[in-house]
């Protein structure tokens, strides 16, 4: 658990240094925050051609029972990448909302706010002392930006996942 600087509740708090630890917080947040994008994108990008391509390639399946196994299979891989992609989207948005309270806070050092020095404003919660923490949004309270930013890549896998196993189909078929 990460401490932000040395601090006995009562005593006179060294501005600047919250300030200074504030500033790394939220350049540490911006890089979580630009890798699990670049993530989520990076395997929409390599999942799309991958599966199409597997749907074209496999060869001619004249058994039923293989047919059913690959096609569990592609949609099983159709449900993993989304979930993974799913998974690095959230860890995007809570990233964002650190940031956005983290600045949030070093903006009102600047207007000259005082950090609370009561004992329990400084206890640890989750990840960051309370007083942090409740500047920062829950991920919920993001869920309509998410959504705006997300459904592109969810509706790219599904269609993608629905066209390989179409080529699987069509390709056992003889019909293409």
């Amino acid at each position: 658990m990460m401490t932000p600087i040395e601090h006995v509740p009562g005593e006179n708090i060294d501005r600047d240094a919250l300030r200074q630890w504030l500033i790394g917080e939220v350049s540490r947040n911006q890089a979580y925050h630009n890798h699990k994008e670049t993530m989520a994108w990076t395997a929409t990008a390599f999942y799309i051609p991958g599966i199409i391509a597997a749907g074209y390639s496999v060869p001619k399946i004249s058994e039923c029972c293989i047919l059913a196994i690959v096609l569990f299979l592609f949609i099983v891989a159709g449900a993993l990448i989304g979930v993974f992609v799913r998974f690095q989207f959230r860890n995007r948005w809570i990233a964002a909302g650190r940031v956005e309270g983290l600045t949030r806070i070093i903006s009102g050092l600047q207007r000259g706010w005082n950090p609370p020095r009561r004992k329990n404003s400084w206890e640890t919660g989750d990840f960051y002392p309370r007083f942090i923490e409740n500047e920062i949004p829950e991920p919920g309270r993001l869920d309509a930006r998410r959504r705006q930013v997300e459904w592109v890549s969810y509706t790219a896998i599904v269609l993608s996942t629905f066209v390989a196993i179409a080529l699987l189909l069509c390709h056992s078929c003889h019909c293409c």
